[in-house]
Formats: C-alpha cells, structure tokens, sequence
C-alpha cells in the first residue's frame, strides 16, 4: 500500500504516554526491525506532527477523530498484539 511506504517514524500513543503505549512501541519496534523506521510513544494530548504513522487503541477512537492527523492511523484492540503488530509490518513492507 503507498501510503504505508514512506514510514520512518511510527508513534504509538495512550492516555498519559506512558506503560502501556511505551510497551505497544517497544513490541513493534522488536517485531520491525527497522534500521530505518523510528518507534516511539507519546500520550494523545501531546502529539506533534513530525510521524507519519499512528497506532492508538481503539478506545481512542474518538479522541483521535477530535485531532487533524493527516497521516495513517492505525487502531489496535491491545498495545500488546503481536498480530496486529505483524499486520502493520506488511503494510510497510508491501
């Protein structure tokens, strides 16, 4: 997918940025294996605008659609989905 193909950095992020987001980008971060693809974590109340993919937990939904996020997000059930992660790897890599 084309728009998958420019990622170079993904944040995933929660309520406080904190645990469960830290985890969530720690585990895509294994599962990429990116020399090229920056991972990191932030809380939603703080986004910038420097990533051109977001992984947020669907209960973020709402706050999310509140944002003007010009860049692919992506809704997880549970920041430690190895599936879900593996998911986002093809994206990228197709």
């Amino acid at each position: 997918m084309k728009e998958f193909s420019n990622v170079r950095k993904i944040v995933v992020a929660c309520s406080s940025g904190l645990v469960s987001s830290a985890m969530g980008a720690k585990l895509l971060g294994d599962i990429l294996q990116s020399e090229t693809i920056v991972v990191t974590n932030a809380a939603i109340n703080r986004l910038s605008d420097d990533f051109d993919m977001l992984v947020v937990q669907t209960e973020y939904r709402p706050a999310i659609e509140m944002l003007d996020i010009k860049v692919p997000v992506i809704y997880v059930n549970n920041y430690l989905d190895r599936a879900a992660y593996e998911s986002i790897k093809r994206k990228i890599n197709d």
